[in-house]
């Protein structure tokens, strides 16, 4: 098993690699690049910074995963090109398509990093508000199918279901209503604070591996989650989304909808990791 150091050898050996392949197609070309720290460590992706002189920039490296779990990456990029025409995604300097890796402009540092504001929780709200008014450009993919992919490999009727409390009846209730609503928009669907930059003006979303059209009270219920909003927070983060009228209680129980499917994906991801691994 290769330990945290060795994991850490090998990512730099890949973000060498990816510096190494966008020199050899001009870009960097006449210019020296240096690796910063690591700033966020994701279940399928991390990011580093990069230096150019006194210029910042954002190395994405992706991991592998079952297909099950992951749009393409041809899929992915069309996503964060849509946002970003949108302006609310950084649009890629350099993408390695064979390694899943890209090189961003700098957008600033992470909400894992940083206070939580009024004035930054608007901005949120308002940025959100603008990516659930960008047409569908995908075809929607019902949250049933997605359960029940992960139940095939977590087994519907395991311990480790009724150890983690997860009800599938309530579960499947929801999600139904969810694939059969007629909200449904085009939604980032991983909005954890590792996702969300803040240069201290404005907020960008990255990593759009998991966008797909859905419910925008997943995105909503998501934010609230991991952000950890207090039902004050949470009601100053509706009152500035106008694009769908809900209430903190409708957000509160989407919350538990959320939690359910982050536990069933990251259960299946370690079981399809650890089978290909062995």
């Amino acid at each position: 098993m290769v330990g945290t150091a060795g994991n850490a050898y090998l990512m730099k050996q890949r973000i060498n690699k990816l510096i190494e392949k966008s020199q050899q197609s001009g870009f960097f070309a006449d210019r020296e690049l240096s690796i910063g720290s690591r700033i966020d460590w994701g279940t399928v992706n991390e990011c580093w910074v990069l230096y150019c002189g006194e210029a910042q920039y954002l190395a994405r490296l992706g991991r592998d995963l079952p297909e099950e779990f992951l749009s393409t990456w041809r899929s992915e990029l069309e996503a964060n090109q849509i946002a970003a025409n949108a302006g609310l995604a950084p649009m890629p300097l350099f993408v390695d398509e064979g390694s899943l890796a890209a090189i961003y402009p700098w957008c600033g540092d992470p909400l894992s990093r940083i206070k939580l504001t009024t004035p930054l929780l608007r901005e949120i709200a308002y940025r959100l508000s603008l990516l659930h008014c960008i047409e569908p450009p995908v075809a929607q993919v019902s949250y049933r199918l997605t359960i029940e992919n992960y139940l095939s490999i977590v087994g519907e009727d395991s311990d480790w279901i009724r150890a983690n409390d997860i009800d599938l009846d309530a579960l499947f209730k929801q999600t139904d209503r969810w694939d059969q609503s007629d909200e449904i928009r085009f939604c980032h669907h991983d909005l954890n604070p590792g996702n969300i930059l803040w240069d201290g003006t404005h907020c960008t979303f990255i990593d759009w591996e998991y966008a797909r059209v859905a419910h925008p009270l997943f995105d909503l219920a998501s934010l609230s989650k991991h952000l950890e909003l207090s039902d004050k927070y949470l009601d100053l983060l509706l009152s500035h989304y106008p694009r769908h009228k809900c209430s903190i209680d409708q957000v509160r129980s989407a919350e538990t909808i959320v939690v359910s499917l982050e536990k069933l994906w990251l259960e299946a991801a370690r079981l399809s990791l650890f089978d290909n691994a062995n």
